[in-house]
């Protein structure tokens, strides 16, 4: 079924484009079938960034539920090779990005964005490396003087209590599962993936489909119906 995939993506992204369509989603994909199948783009947010031209840099991935919106400025690579694909520029575009996307799109007039440090502790001023202080502080410092609301980085490890929760809008992380396991392991099925600047708005489930669920009728439509949910209330 991957060729039918791809294609079902490559028309919605079009008809956004012509504004036949509002907005688009998707159901559950599963990246491995895809790329079996010659697809070449690390994820489905790169997809859509290579059929439709971006503002502010590369498409950026926002998971969202009621309670909680992140960011990773760095996706879909080992972890590994994180800290070399850190740049002030990156974290300064999406955090553009992620703010005209809170004032724009949930009526956030002055959106707080929190943002994560790199190395534990966010860097325990340079004890356990200098990325917190050489990369992310001046990108944050840029942003402020932009007039965005940021501040960081942050330790990770206190960030997404309830009461933390209480103090930001949403959180930018350095790497892929610093932010998504915490909003997957609190929220489960009830948060969604919205990809920032593009041209028209994409929101799809924030997981993958499960084939060994195939038959059983035991799989959760929570993400799905939420996805349907924001887009019918989304300014």
């Amino acid at each position: 079924n991957a060729p039918i995939i791809i294609d079902a993506i490559r028309r919605a992204a079009r008809l956004a484009q012509e504004r036949r369509v509002s907005a688009i989603t998707t159901n559950p994909i599963h990246k491995a079938v895809l790329i079996e199948a010659g697809f070449s783009h690390p994820g489905h947010t790169e997809f859509l960034g290579g059929l439709a031209p971006s503002r502010d840099g590369a498409p950026t991935m926002m998971l969202a539920c009621d309670a909680l919106r992140v960011v990773p400025v760095t996706v879909h690579i080992p972890l590994r090779d994180v800290p070399a694909a850190l740049k002030p520029t990156d974290i300064i575009a999406k955090g553009r990005l992620l703010a005209a996307a809170l004032r724009d799109h949930f009526g956030i007039s002055d959106p707080r964005i929190a943002v994560c440090g790199l190395n534990p502790h966010a860097g325990e001023t340079g004890q356990f490396g200098d990325e917190d202080e050489r990369i992310i502080a001046p990108a944050v410092r840029t942003m402020q003087n932009d007039g965005i609301t940021a501040f960081g980085p942050l330790s990770a490890d206190t960030l997404f209590h309830a009461e933390a929760r209480k103090t930001y809008d949403a959180v930018m992380g350095m790497y892929h599962d610093q932010v998504l396991a915490p909003i997957k392991t609190i929220f489960e099925f009830k948060a969604v993936n919205i990809t920032l600047g593009l041209p028209f708005l994409k929101i799809t489930p924030d997981h993958g489909p499960n084939y060994k669920m195939i038959g059983k009728n035991q799989s959760d439509p929570s993400s799905i119906f939420y996805a349907f949910e924001i887009l019918n209330n989304i300014k």
